[in-house]
C-alpha cells in the first residue's frame, strides 16, 4: 500500500499565483495525497479558487486571522497521513517532488528530507537555484552552523512528530520553521538532497522581509528550547551552538543595518567578531552601508556563506 502524504497548503489573500501552485500538486507523478487548505481569513478570490480544485482537498478557514505558526500547527494538527509537505500559494512543485521524496524517506529510514529549490522571480522566470550539500544522517551539528533546510521541500514523517510531541510554535512569527526542524534534528535522521524539486518565488513583501527583526530573538529562543531538553546537547556540541547563537546576533545586525541604525550594527558585530573571526570583515563592512547592501545581495550571500559558514 502506497505511503499517503498531507499537503499544506496556507493561504492568505493568495489569488495571485494559487492556482498555478495547485497546479503543480495535480502534476505529480505521486498520486497518493490530499491537500489541507488553511484559509487565514482571505478576503480575495482564495476560497472559490481552493473549492475549484479537482483534487482531494480538505478546507478550513480561520475563525480569525493568526500568526503563520499558528496556521501551521493548526494544518498539522488536522493531519492523518504517514507523511507531511508544504506548499506556499506563491511556490510551485516539480513533478517528481512527492514521488522522490516519498522513496528517499522509505529507503533511507529518515523523518525529514529536503532538497534544492529554482528562485523565480514575479513572471516565473528563473532567476537562480540553491542546492543544498547531500548529506544524510544525524545532521544538527552541521545545521547549527548551516541552516538551509527550506519548507517548501520538506517532507516530514508525522508518526515522528506525534512520537516526540513536535508541531509548530503558534507563536513564532518569522522562524516557526527553524523551531520545529532544528527540533527534529536534534532528535532524528535527516536527509539533505541536492535534486531541484521546487520553484520559490521572490517577492518583496514577502513574510521574510516583513519579519526580518523576528529572526535573532526567535532563533535564541528555539536554541535555549532545544538546550532546555536535552542538557547533554549543550555539552556535546558547545562550540556549534555557540556559533548558532552568533548567527543570530548577525541578524540582529542585519536588521540594524537596513533600518539604518548602524552603530548598534556595529556593536552586534564587534561582539561576535571576537568570538569568530569570520565577523570581522563584516564589522568593517558596516561602516560602509553601500557596500554592506552590495554584499548581502542574495546570490553574493550565498557564495559567500559556501565559502565561509558552510564547514565541513
Amino acid at each position: 500500500m502506497q505511503k499517503t502524504v498531507d499537503i499544506i497548503v496556507n493561504c492568505f489573500n493568495g489569488e495571485k499565483y494559487l492556482s498555478e501552485a495547485l497546479d503543480s500538486i495535480l502534476k505529480q507523478g505521486y498520486k497518493s495525497w490530499r491537500v489541507i487548505f488553511i484559509d487565514n481569513c482571505s478576503t480575495d478570490n482564495s476560497k472559490n479558487i481552493a473549492k475549484k480544485f479537482k483534487g482531494n482537498l480538505i478546507y478550513h478557514k480561520t475563525e480569525k486571522k493568526i500568526s503563520l505558526g499558528a496556521a501551521r500547527k493548526l494544518a498539522v494538527n488536522l493531519s492523518e497521513s504517514d507523511y507531511i509537505a508544504f506548499l506556499d500559494c506563491d511556490d510551485t512543485w516539480e513533478p517528481d517532488k512527492l514521488e522522490d521524496q516519498v522513496n528517499t524517506m522509505q529507503s533511507k529510514e529518515v523523518v525529514l528530507t529536503f532538497s534544492g529549490i529554482n528562485y523565480i522571480d514575479d513572471s516565473g522566470k528563473n532567476i537562480g537555484q540553491y542546492k543544498p550539500k547531500p548529506i544524510c544522517g544525524n545532521l544538527f551539528r552541521e545545521k547549527l552552523k548551516n541552516y538551509d533546510i527550506n519548507i517548501l521541500t520538506s517532507l516530514i514523517k508525522r508518526n515522528f512528530l506525534l512520537q516526540n510531541n513536535l508541531n509548530f510554535s503558534s507563536e513564532m512569527e518569522a522562524s516557526e520553521e527553524y523551531n520545529l526542524f532544528m527540533k527534529i534534528a536534534s532528535l532524528g535522521k535527516i536527509n539533505a538532497d541536492n535534486r531541484l524539486h521546487a520553484n520559490y518565488r521572490i517577492l518583496e513583501d514577502s513574510l521574510t522581509n516583513k519579519f526580518k527583526k523576528k529572526w535573532a530573538e526567535e532563533r535564541e529562543i528555539t536554541l535555549e528550547q532545544i538546550i532546555k531538553k536535552d542538557r547533554n546537547l549543550k555539552e556535546k556540541y558547545e562550540e556549534d551552538i555557540n556559533i548558532a547563537f552568533n548567527r543570530a546576533s548577525y541578524y540582529k545586525a542585519c536588521f540594524f543595518m537596513d533600518n539604518e541604525n548602524f552603530r548598534l550594527a556595529r556593536k552586534e558585530l564587534r561582539k561576535i567578531s571576537k568570538k569568530e573571526k569570520l565577523y570581522f570583515p563584516l564589522y568593517i563592512l558596516a561602516f560602509f552601508p553601500k557596500i554592506w547592501v552590495f554584499f548581502h545581495k542574495r546570490e553574493i550571500k550565498e557564495k559567500l556563506t559556501r565559502i565561509f559558514i558552510n564547514r565541513n
